[in-house]
């Protein structure tokens, strides 16, 4: 009977330390997936990371929705992602660029800088800028006044962020229209800057402690 007890004992610990290293190895491919070089990826990928765990998603998507209530009263198109944990504002290039100008517009700066309030607090909120633009001109020019156009918006956002290293843009071009560009008015849809608000770090570790 002891011999048994003992090897039950025996059997209990190990797969106590079986389960433990398993759950250890878990946490270990989360946190080197959360750990990726947002400066290095696609949008797609950087908008799913970090993730958020199952117990804080509640949380965070309603404290995401007030988020996004807040900026829609100002008067701005607001759309969510990621099942109400990503904010989504979309600006139209027009309110705040001129015509085939890459300089930010003083009234533009004005619709950009409550954003800036997000990059306040390190490791609170990611903040992603997509710049879009119609199909009309060539492929390089595309591509030009897109990336120019992202750096002014980019340049503006950290000089007022405590780790412009939470800051991260994409010029996409005539990658991702909305509508069809058949149309003077679609392509003026089409012509937007996107600013993607992602919980970070420092927010899914205080939803935690809640």
């Amino acid at each position: 009977m002891k011999i048994r007890s003992a090897i039950c004992r025996l059997l209990c610990v190990t797969m106590l330390l079986m389960a433990t290293a398993t759950a250890n190895a878990d946490k270990k491919k989360k946190d080197e997936a959360q750990a990726i070089d947002i400066h290095n990826v696609t949008k797609t990928q950087n908008l799913a990371f970090p993730t958020v765990p199952e117990k804080q998603r509640k949380f965070i998507a309603d404290y995401m929705l007030r988020e996004a209530q807040n900026i829609l009263k100002q008067g701005y198109r607001v759309e969510t992602e990621r099942q109400g944990e990503v904010v989504v504002v979309t600006i139209q290039a027009s309110k705040l660029f001129a015509p085939n100008s890459t300089e930010l517009e003083v009234s533009g700066q004005k619709l950009i800088e409550p954003f800036t309030a997000y990059l306040k607090t390190a490791g609170r909120f990611k903040v992603i800028v997509a710049v879009h633009s119609d199909d009309t001109g060539s492929e390089s020019y595309l591509n030009k006044i897109t990336s120019e156009r992202l750096q002014a918006v980019m340049t503006f956002l950290e000089k007022h962020s405590a780790n412009p290293s939470q800051i991260v843009g994409y010029a996409m071009a005539d990658s991702e229209p909305l509508r069809q560009n058949s149309n003077i008015a679609n392509r003026a849809v089409n012509r937007r800057v996107e600013i993607y608000i992602v919980p970070d770090t420092e927010l899914i570790r205080q939803a935690g402690k809640r």
